[in-house]
């Protein structure tokens, strides 16, 4: 009996030893030149965040983080202004992977609500260029999005969402809400 448990006490150690070093080798590859190798980085990521609830606070805030220096929002800008810098450039791929990733992070089937929450005030995207992200079905709970420019994007099928976290944010006429805040918020003009 005591060599089942040593057994069965060992195999988890070494799990979890796996565990850590793919996690520490996704890290490392959000900081490459290559795009194949950074969306190889945040596809494991997206699985350890399935796999592993103690560590999804840390892999939410660490995706948030490459979503942020990677799609920085422009400063908005003036009527009849149309400088370079306030062109927003369209939202790359692995942004818009690591932004699927996090935005579906309460799809996974042994997520509680209590963990959705969790994960969701984890999500950290202020001064974020979202243009015409795609949204579709994410979970926005808790999320932070104080001054993301969300012009263009299609919220209309995101949850959690609410009115003081849309006002906090960018919004342009495109920019279509869920039917709990239509009516209610004013997108910018």
């Amino acid at each position: 009996m005591g060599a089942l448990v040593f057994t069965g006490w060992q195999t988890r150690l070494i799990q979890q030893q796996n565990l850590t070093q793919a996690l520490g080798q996704a890290v490392d590859q959000l900081d490459s030149d290559q795009l194949s190798v950074r969306l190889l980085g945040i596809h494991t990521l997206g699985r350890v965040l399935r796999d592993s609830p103690p560590d999804r606070q840390a892999i939410a805030q660490g995706l948030s983080r490459f979503i942020r220096e990677r799609a920085p929002a422009t400063p908005a800008a003036k009527p009849g202004e149309t400088s370079p810098t306030s062109i927003p450039k369209p939202l790359a791929e692995d942004v818009q992977t690591a932004l699927s990733v996090l935005a579906h992070a309460g799809s996974f089937s042994d997520v509680t609500d209590a963990d959705v929450g969790d994960i969701s005030q984890y999500i950290d995207l202020h001064a974020t260029n979202l243009i015409d992200a795609n949204l579709f079905d994410a979970d926005l709970t808790g999320a932070n999005l104080s001054g993301a420019d969300l012009s263009g994007v299609d919220l209309s099928k995101t949850w959690g969402l609410t009115p003081a976290q849309v006002e906090k944010a960018r919004t342009d006429a495109a920019t279509k809400l869920p039917p709990p805040l239509q009516g209610k918020v004013h997108p910018d003009q």
